[in-house]
């Protein structure tokens, strides 16, 4: 999967704070991709510089526009609660 939000860190888990700073630093490198999101959310280019500043948090429902711009998907999957502190 070329471009896919992938990190094994913390036994291939992260946290949101992690998914947000790996989002942040995506949107940091990409050229463009700041004003791409904002055009494709229909807010202002200071919005996502504030998300990508971490002066704000990244909106749930800005998850799939911010993706679609840096070419990665996000793939949430349910641990069952009899594995969840388990090593994988």
């Amino acid at each position: 999967m070329q471009g896919g939000l992938v990190v094994p860190i913390k036994m291939g888990r992260m946290n949101w704070t992690e998914i947000q700073d790996e989002l942040r630093r995506r949107l940091k490198e990409k050229r463009g991709a700041q004003s791409a999101v904002a055009r494709e959310l229909g807010i202002n280019r200071a919005s996502v510089g504030q998300y990508t500043g971490g002066e704000k948090d990244i909106p749930l429902a800005h998850l799939d526009a911010i993706c679609k711009v840096l070419g990665v998907t996000l793939d949430i999957k349910e641990i069952p609660a009899s594995t969840a502190g388990e090593s994988p």
